[in-house]
């Protein structure tokens, strides 16, 4: 019986500590030279999205509020539509597209959410107009480094 709690115990110290856990994960976003941090949501489309980490790319414009990128896989969660979105909202539609929303607005489209830009002081600034490189990478924790 004790065998079986240390090896509980292991696989639970494995998973806690797995890279692809994205409790209170963090990604960094780079745009123009301007950072910003994104918390991710804990989801299976999160686990996706990061083994796709670090990606450089060129995000195009949509409707005046949103950049957007085509991803090579699609990325697996339930789309919902949200009714709004909110400045910072990072989403996947359409299961391939990733959609980085520099300005808040309704909304009739669904999408999977992904997570959150912290602070988006800036961040209509640092996107300008048009097409615009940006740059994604995964924060390591200070205490996993």
């Amino acid at each position: 019986m004790k065998k079986y709690f240390l090896l509980l115990f292991a696989v639970l110290i494995c998973l806690s500590i797995s890279p692809l856990n994205a409790q209170n994960m963090k990604v960094k976003i780079t745009i123009n030279n301007k950072e910003f941090t994104a918390t991710l949501n804990d989801s299976e489309a999160d686990k996706e999205f990061i083994k796709l980490l670090p990606m450089e790319v060129n995000m195009g414009e949509h409707n005046g509020n949103e950049k957007y990128y085509n991803l090579p896989n699609k990325i697996p969660g339930r789309a919902i539509n949200p009714g709004s979105v909110k400045t910072g909202d990072l989403m996947i539609w359409s299961s391939s597209t990733l959609v980085l929303f520099y300005a808040g607005s309704r909304t009739s489209y669904s999408y999977i959410s992904v997570g959150k830009i912290d602070n988006t002081s800036g961040l209509r600034e640092a996107v300008g107009r048009g097409n615009v490189k940006v740059k994604f990478e995964l924060v390591k924790e200070e205490n996993n480094q």
